[in-house]
């Protein structure tokens, strides 16, 4: 019997067809552009995550005068490129603190509903600018300070969850400073815990969480036996 031949094509042969008719359009798109805008500068944004020399060169040849480089890249990585590249450069010197990929960020999205392609893209949780300085204060006067924190977070944690769960919440388990937890209908708890002179997170604005979730810091000994009585007495 004679074999048919298989229509499926391969991994690589499927991916230089879609890099192709990807060029193909953005080819078209730059070419509508000029001819709306003739003056309009074209750049790359950093979405479209052009990490390399060979990146910036296929930008130039479909016309645009600069790029901006994916945030991840070092130093030296950068420093190679901006001497060799034939367009200008533009490089984050110090943008959001977030760690995802340029281009490759479907987190915002993801948790939010606010896509970074969109231009709409919010980190899961911002760092102010005291924060920051706070931070950067007690890395440089409490060298130990960071180790401290940790060794404190992990002791307690476990208590302090145990003490949760004996309240009648629901925790998640984590390895942070800080526990998730949820109160079945329970959607004032911070108002509650208020009163007593404790303040709490309630998570009920994010995404996909209801109003009777909440969180709390991993604190010392004392204070999370202060918290749990404080609980107990509300509830």
């Amino acid at each position: 019997m004679k074999k048919e031949r298989s229509s499926h094509k391969s991994r690589p042969q499927l991916t230089a067809i879609l890099s192709h008719q990807l060029r193909q359009l953005v080819r078209r798109l730059l070419r509508m552009l000029r001819q709306a805008a003739p003056g309009l500068a074209v750049h790359g944004s950093t979405q479209l995550t052009v990490h390399s020399l060979d990146g910036v060169r296929r930008c130039a040849e479909l016309g645009m005068s600069r790029v901006v480089l994916s945030r991840e890249l070092s130093r030296d990585a950068i420093e190679h490129i901006c001497l060799n590249s034939p367009i200008e450069i533009e490089t984050f010197v110090h943008g959001a603190l977030c760690m995802c990929y340029s281009g490759q960020c479907e987190m915002s999205a993801l948790i939010g509903g606010r896509s970074g392609n969109r231009g709409r893209c919010a980190q899961p949780w911002s760092v102010s600018t005291p924060a920051q300085a706070a931070g950067v204060a007690a890395l440089r006067d409490c060298p130990n300070w960071a180790a401290e924190g940790r060794a404190l977070a992990q002791g307690q944690r476990p208590g302090l969850a145990a003490g949760l769960e004996k309240l009648g919440c629901r925790v998640i388990p984590g390895q942070a400073n800080y526990l998730l937890f949820r109160l079945p209908g329970v959607d004032d708890l911070k108002e509650r815990l208020v009163g007593k002179g404790i303040l709490i997170r309630s998570c009920g604005n994010y995404h996909g969480l209801g109003p009777d979730w909440y969180r709390v810091c991993v604190r010392t000994e004392e204070e999370n036996r202060r918290l749990l009585a404080a609980l107990k007495e509300v509830l």
